[in-house]
């Protein structure tokens, strides 16, 4: 059994930005991408995995967090961002390989696309962790998308404006004058 101990970090965030539209409810796992430092991980130690069989998958916890890691990470999410954020240990030693005998990979490694992406949250202001951490985010056919707000303000300014331009047609100062200016244009057949 391994003496150093890793956790996953994962959110569920509203209103997250994708190609143009915003989500609800979006699961996010967070990975460290880069460290200040060197952790000092003893990969033979924290993974279960033959060496012999090719494949040696540090990524898996490379991308880990440390318990202080977790913590940290955490507490600057919920101070700055305020999401909810979920600190989860990994099974120790990490697995490797499935009982198939097919290689797990590492979050990192997967693949972008129209519906995922990676959201670099150490590029934002005022992020001053000593490790990078970015988000890997998958948008699914049942996500909610938030309420488009930027399209309600552009229909009210639609609607705005067709009744200032109404109000120009029809020779009016006030809203309050538009009706009875457009019931008399009716009656007398001026249109």
């Amino acid at each position: 059994m391994s003496a150093t101990q890793l956790f996953s970090v994962t959110s569920k965030i509203d209103n997250w930005p994708h190609r143009g539209a915003r989500f609800d409810g979006v699961e996010v796992d967070w990975l460290v991408e880069d460290r200040d430092y060197d952790p000092g991980f003893d990969y033979a130690e924290l993974l279960d995995h033959n060496r012999d069989q090719g494949y040696y998958p540090e990524d898996l916890v490379n991308e880990s967090f440390t318990r202080e890691e977790a913590d940290r990470f955490a507490e600057y999410l919920k101070t700055c961002h305020g999401p909810d954020v979920h600190i989860t240990p990994h099974t120790m030693p990490i697995r490797c390989l499935s009982e198939e005998g097919y290689s797990f990979m590492a979050i990192s490694g997967a693949v972008m696309g129209s519906d995922a992406g990676f959201y670099p949250l150490w590029k934002h202001d005022g992020y001053d962790l000593p490790f990078k951490v970015q988000g890997y985010y998958r948008i699914w056919e049942d996500t909610p998308r938030t309420p488009d707000l930027m399209a309600e303000a552009e229909e009210f300014d639609r609607s705005a404006q067709k009744i200032i331009d109404t109000m120009v047609r029809y020779n009016v100062a006030t809203l309050g004058e538009l009706p009875a200016a457009i019931r008399k244009t009716h009656e007398s057949g001026d249109r």
